[in-house]
């Protein structure tokens, strides 16, 4: 799959320094719907934003996912969390680290 130069990292949708929920998760998911709609189709999270909060957003904004968008997550904090957080996602092949 060829995916787009730009995609859109999404630690900047959680609160005040990464850290919490956003003040308006609404306009949150608002912006992940119009990046998809400009045509980003990489959207880079982890799980330490927020913790978990990006990786919500996302879930809740775009599934279920067009079949040409992929999320590249960051490396994991506890492997409990990661599970429960890929409760709400469908599996997908992961996106390159090139």
């Amino acid at each position: 799959m060829t995916v787009r130069r730009i995609g859109y990292g999404a630690m900047a949708l959680t609160g005040p320094g990464g850290w919490g929920k956003p003040a308006n998760p609404a306009a949150a998911k608002d912006v992940l719907r119009q990046a998809l709609d400009l045509g980003v189709q990489l959207f880079d999270t982890a799980d330490s934003y927020g913790p978990d909060v990006s990786e919500e957003l996302l879930a809740d904004a775009l599934h279920p996912y067009p079949g040409d968008v992929r999320d590249r997550h960051q490396g994991r904090l506890d492997p409990g969390r990661a599970v429960a957080a890929s409760r709400r996602r469908p599996a997908r092949a992961p996106a390159s680290n090139v």
